[in-house]
C-alpha cells in the first residue's frame, strides 16, 4: 500500500507539499527544543524544503492538524537515502524534526508512530528500508525519559552517544614534515578513498553517488571548501567547510548561566562572538572523514593539524565557531586531543527505532534481541 492509504486511518495526518511552506515555517519557529535552562529554535525561512534536499534523499513531511481551524499540531519528518550498514549498502530512514504543539496531537502522533513502525515494511515507498533512525540531544530529558515510557510498542535502542562540538579558538600550532593541508587534490582519488571509508562506517554515505549529489547542489552556500590531509603521500582526511544559514539558522532567544560565562569570555578573543536573542552562525566540518589507516597518535595529531590550519587560513573569521561531530575509530574520542582549542561540547545519542514487527533483525522474536551493529557510526551534524 502506499503510504497516503497509510495514513488514512489517521485523519489529521497528511502529506505536506510546498503549498504548506508558510503555515509550516510559522509552526516551526514557534516550537523552541528546551534544554537544562536554555532553548533554541530554527529558523528555515524562505523554504523549509530546501534543507532537505542538501542530500540524496527521498523526503516525506507529515503534518497533523486541528479538525477544527486546520491550523497545525504537528511535524514530522522521514528521511529516507542509502547508507553502509555493516559493510551493505542499504536504504534506512532518519526520523526527525518531531514537533507536537498538544496533548491530542501527543497522542494521534504516539498511535502513528506504533502503527507505522509495525508496517514500515509493508508501505511501499519503505518496503525495502532496513533501519529507522533518529537523535536525541542528551540534554533533552523529556524525550530521553518518555525512551523508556512501559508504554511504547516500540523500541529505541541506543547505538552510540558523541559530542557535538563548537570550537570557538585556538592557541598554538601543531605541524610535521610529513603531514599537511590542502585544498588541491585528485578527485577519483579522494572518492576511491572516501568510499573505502564510508563503507566500514555503519550510515556510512554511499560514494560516489553521494559525493557527485552534493558538489552539484552544495554551491549556493554562503562559505563552502574542500580540504584533504595528506600524509606520505595519500590522503588520510577529508572535510567540507560548509555554511548552512541560508537553509536553516539557529537562534537562541535564552542561555544558562555557564552559556552566559562561556560567550563572555569568548567576546575577549573574538571578533564574531555568539549572542542573545541572535543568530548562531557556525562553520561546519561536513563530512569529516578519516583514515583507519591511522594509528590512535596520527588521528589526533592529523586532527589537531586540520583544525589548526583552517583557522589560521581565515575561513572562520565570518563565523561564530566551527561545528563538527568528532569521528570514532576504534574507540578513539577526538575531545580527548583538544590540546590547542577552547570548545563548547553538546552531548547527543544515537538510537535505532524498532519494534517486534520491524527490528534489524529480522527473525528475532524481540526487538531487544536486535543485531549488534558492531562497526562505528559516521554522523552528519550538519544535517540533522
Amino acid at each position: 500500500m502506499k503510504l497516503t492509504n497509510f495514513i488514512k486511518d489517521f485523519k489529521d495526518i497528511s502529506i505536506a507539499s510546498s503549498r504548506d511552506n508558510k503555515s509550516i515555517l510559522t509552526f516551526y519557529s514557534q516550537s523552541k527544543m528546551e534544554n537544562s535552562g536554555n532553548s533554541i529554535y530554527y529558523d528555515r525561512k524562505p523554504n523549509f524544503f530546501s534543507f532537505y534536499e542538501q542530500e540524496l534523499s527521498d523526503v516525506y513531511v507529515l503534518l497533523l492538524r486541528s479538525p477544527s481551524d486546520q491550523k497545525i499540531e504537528g511535524i514530522a519528518v522521514i528521511n529516507k537515502h542509502e547508507r553502509f550498514l555493516e559493510g551493505k549498502c542499504v536504504k534506512v530512514c532518519l526520523l526527525s524534526d518531531l514537533r507536537i504543539s498538544t496533548k491530542r496531537a501527543s497522542a494521534i502522533w504516539k498511535n502513528y508512530y506504533r502503527d507505522f513502525i509495525d508496517n514500515l515494511n509493508n508501505i511501499d515507498e519503505f518496503c525495502d528500508v532496513s533501519l529507522c533512525y533518529t537523535y536525541i540531544l542528551d540534554q533533552n530529558k523529556r524525550a530521553i525519559s518518555s525512551l523508556n515510557n512501559p508504554s511504547n510498542e516500540f523500541t529505541y535502542n541506543l547505538r552510540a552517544s558523541y559530542n557535538m562540538v563548537n570550537i570557538f579558538n585556538f592557541s598554538g600550532t601543531e605541524v610535521s614534515p610529513d603531514i599537511k593541508m590542502t585544498t588541491i587534490f585528485n578527485e577519483s582519488e579522494l572518492v576511491n578513498f572516501l568510499n573505502h571509508e564510508h563503507s566500514k562506517l555503519n550510515l556510512g554515505l554511499n560514494y560516489p553517488k553521494e559525493y557527485m549529489y552534493r558538489k552539484a547542489n552544495w554551491n549556493a552556500a554562503n562559505f563552502s571548501k574542500e580540504v584533504v590531509v595528506i600524509k606520505n603521500s595519500k590522503i588520510v582526511a577529508y572535510t567540507k567547510l560548509q555554511s548552512i544559514d541560508h537553509l536553516k539558522k539557529i537562534i537562541i532567544p535564552n542561555l544558562s548561566p555557564l552559556q552566559k560565562t562561556y560567550y563572555s569570555i569568548i567576546k575577549c578573543f573574538r571578533k564574531e562572538a555568539p549572542q542573545l536573542k541572535e543568530e548562531l552562525r557556525p562553520l561546519h566540518l561536513t563530512s569529516l572523514t578519516l583514515s583507519s589507516t591511522l594509528s590512535d597518535k596520527d588521528v589526533n595529531h592529523v586532527l589537531n593539524i586540520l583544525i589548526s590550519n583552517i583557522f589560521t587560513k581565515g575561513y572562520v573569521k565570518n563565523f561564530h565557531c566551527l561545528s563538527v561531530v568528532p569521528p570514532s575509530y576504534k574507540g578513539i574520542r577526538w575531545n580527548n586531543g583538544f590540546n590547542h582549542f577552547f570548545t563548547l561540547n553538546t552531548k547527543a545519542h544515537l538510537f535505532t527505532v524498532e519494534s517486534t514487527k520491524f527490528n534489524i533483525s529480522k527473525d528475532s522474536k524481540d526487538s531487544k534481541d536486535s543485531k549488534d551493529l558492531k562497526s562505528p557510526f559516521f554522523i552528519e551534524l550538519c544535517l540533522i
